[in-house]
């Protein structure tokens, strides 16, 4: 029995090694997102291990930064990153 029913990730990492979980997971990425690994995702879901029953699940926004989902507020740069809230990105998710 998995320790949870599923989980979901906000700009999580997306890993370019296999991948083992132990329940589904969902991660949330803008596509323009310049601080997260999104460009790592295809070959993470390439390479999961298919031997568990969890599921790994990857939706991209496009047109969304990082903390599309924290606003409203004004777009900002962040230790060199763009951070804007995308309302359409937010209520979808």
């Amino acid at each position: 029995m998995p320790p949870f029913a599923a989980a979901v990730a906000y700009y999580g990492g997306c890993r370019s090694e296999k991948v083992r979980l132990a329940t589904d997971l969902l991660i949330l990425f803008g596509e323009a997102d310049d601080w997260a690994n999104v460009k790592a995702c295809p070959r993470m879901l390439e390479r999961q291990d298919t031997a568990t029953r969890a599921r790994l699940t990857i939706v991209t926004y496009p047109g969304a930064y990082h903390d599309f989902d924290i606003g409203p507020r004004p777009s900002r740069e962040v230790l060199g990153h763009h951070i804007e809230y995308n309302e359409t990105a937010a209520k979808d998710s």
